[in-house]
């Protein structure tokens, strides 16, 4: 059969298919174009390539070798040695310091993170510039066999990696029965302790057990005052209490408990939404002992603290406990950037009770309500010395997760479960009580219980803030981008990983990260963005299961970018 005949590229008629001559390389006309085609693609490629290098030079640092040759000292001189008489050992120092990790191309300069594993019962703290883990503590060890690691906080240091000292909250008891895995302890122990933890530049180890100091079992959100890093406050939404401490002292300072009596108390679908009475107690030691009485399961009111959006479980009746019905989920306390006020969320209400840390009590001022359609504020009535009265007609939403912007001009609030929007107040008049709530903001792929928006973060110039967007895992969640001088919704980037949790920035204000896996069942690691182009970098090794993330900060001027802030 006669081949068929395709034009060259000067236009004569060369044969095809077996018969085709072979080029130089081996290949037929027609198959060598296509070499030369693919090898130039791979050219471009290289040329782009080197370009991306050149416009983001830390990607091309890795160094060509990490071993530093160190002198020679002699042939070998050991008689009998089968080695007897070899040349010099090659002896080479490894050179930490040109050692470092990359993530997208990107270095992440100094800091270390501390992260809680929280159903792996330990703490770890990692280096952001090498990623080696620096130390790690685990409870059990020191004789903590219940321990779920939950929320953590640092003060700061002027070099982390020489010393510095940290707090981190743990659970215990049932919290276990919240994550449905298999073959779970039926009576786990009760634990639920707050840890002062130290490194010292070599180990990590615990410096005290707060709660056996105090008798103060909390054991969720702890925070520490960015005025001067000088006391510390930490919350537990089973018990309904917030405790304030002395750092240098660990004497408490204040305490608080929140209780609720609804207008319809054996109704408790409408238990909370139907309004009702919130009487906020201030809290005392036993004079005898000087501690409280609320170590372990002591004070609890229900038996499992409130997952994100489980909220509406306790609506439902399904959350069991000593007194759902009073229950107002007061777990964190946050501190604005200024130090002079606080405010403990105060879930099942939608909003926030706002304290003035300068006075001898801690005395409430105000409630605040961030859901669209209820009074900006509801008065704090003080009915004796140790006891005030909030009145509620109506909540349109439980909330989650607030905070204020680093410079302090707004606060915001997570409205879940119905409203299903992030509701914003204007906070810079110097009176707590003439705060005006400005509205909400709300992308229409937010409703019912998820997706919803959990977590919170905010550029250094508070011009940007970052909601993290739960959905339940193993679905993935989302990280939602706006502009907080617009109130636009810069970017919404979906299908991260599941179970996306607590997020910060490195303290030069380039880099957030956001900590995944807080329920021990799904992929783990830090999710890196760059905050200037707000493009994800990928991922930073972390194997743990983490519900929350510290970022050692330098000086106290850097509190207003950790979590004490904001949640």
């Amino acid at each position: 059969m006669k081949p068929q005949l395709l034009p060259t590229d000067s236009g004569a008629m060369t044969p095809t298919g077996s018969e085709a001559p072979d080029t130089p390389l081996g290949l037929s006309t027609r198959r060598s174009r296509g070499v030369l085609a693919a090898a130039a693609c791979v050219c471009l490629a290289v040329v782009a390539v080197g370009a991306w290098a050149i416009a983001h030079p830390a990607s091309s640092r890795a160094p060509a070798s990490l071993l530093v040759p160190l002198p020679g000292d002699g042939p070998v001189d050991c008689a009998g040695c089968l080695n007897n008489g070899q040349p010099p050992i090659p002896r080479f120092q490894f050179d930490t310091a040109a050692h470092k990790m990359y993530v997208g191309g990107v270095n992440l300069g100094k800091g270390v993170i501390a992260m809680p594993q929280k159903l792996g019962g330990g703490v770890t703290l990692t280096d952001l510039e090498t990623g080696r883990t620096l130390a790690s503590l685990w409870y059990s060890n020191y004789g903590d066999y219940g321990a779920i690691p939950h929320h953590i906080i640092s003060f700061p240091s002027e070099n982390p990696y020489n010393e510095f000292e940290l707090l981190n909250s743990c659970q215990g008891g049932l919290n276990t029965h919240l994550y449905n895995l298999p073959n779970v302890d039926p009576h786990p122990p009760a634990s639920t302790n707050i840890y002062r933890l130290r490194y010292d530049g070599n180990t990590l180890m615990i410096a005290e057990n707060v709660s056996d100091s105090t008798g103060l079992g909390l054991g969720v959100h702890t925070t520490i005052n960015p005025k001067d890093a000088k006391s510390y406050a930490v919350s537990d939404g089973q018990k309904d209490v917030w405790a304030l401490f002395d750092r240098a002292t660990t004497e408490v300072r204040c305490a608080f408990r929140y209780d609720w009596q609804g207008n319809t108390p054996q109704d408790l679908a409408n238990n909370w939404k139907r309004g009702g009475v919130m009487t906020i107690t201030r809290i005392y030691a036993d004079p005898t002992t000087g501690k409280y009485d609320l170590l372990g399961a002591k004070g609890n009111k229900i038996d499992v603290e409130l997952a994100p959006m489980a909220e509406g479980e306790l609506e439902k009746g399904r959350i069991p406990g000593a007194s759902p019905a009073t229950t107002v989920a007061a777990d964190g306390f946050v501190f604005h950037p200024g130090g002079r006020w606080g405010a403990e969320i105060i879930r099942m209400l939608g909003g926030a009770v706002v304290h003035d840390l300068d006075a001898p009590d801690c005395a409430p001022l105000t409630f605040i309500s961030f859901n669209v359609d209820t009074p900006d504020q509801a008065p704090v009535v003080q009915t004796s010395n140790d006891t005030w009265t909030v009145r509620l007609d109506y909540v349109g939403s439980p909330g989650h997760e607030l905070g204020w912007t680093p410079d302090g001009k707004s606060f915001l609030m997570m409205n879940n479960l119905r409203e299903n929007s992030v509701g914003l107040v204007d906070s810079t008049a110097a009176d707590p009580r003439k705060w005006v709530k400005r509205g909400v903001i709300k992308d229409p792929l937010w409703r019912g219980e998820y997706p919803n928006p959990f977590h919170m973060a905010f550029s250094h110039d508070s011009k940007k803030a970052y909601f993290v967007v739960l959905r339940p895992p193993p679905q993935r969640s989302n990280l939602m981008v706006v502009d907080m001088v617009s109130f636009h919704i810069i970017k919404e980037i979906q299908g991260i990983t599941p179970d996306m949790q607590s997020a910060v920035t490195t303290m030069d204000g380039k880099y957030l990260l956001i900590v995944t896996a807080g329920f021990q069942r799904f992929a783990s690691g830090v999710f890196v963005l760059d905050i200037e182009r707000d493009e994800p970098l990928g991922f930073f090794p972390a194997p743990g299961g983490h519900h929350d993330i510290a970022l050692v900060p330098t000086t106290v001027a850097d509190m207003k970018y950790t979590r004490a802030i904001c949640m």
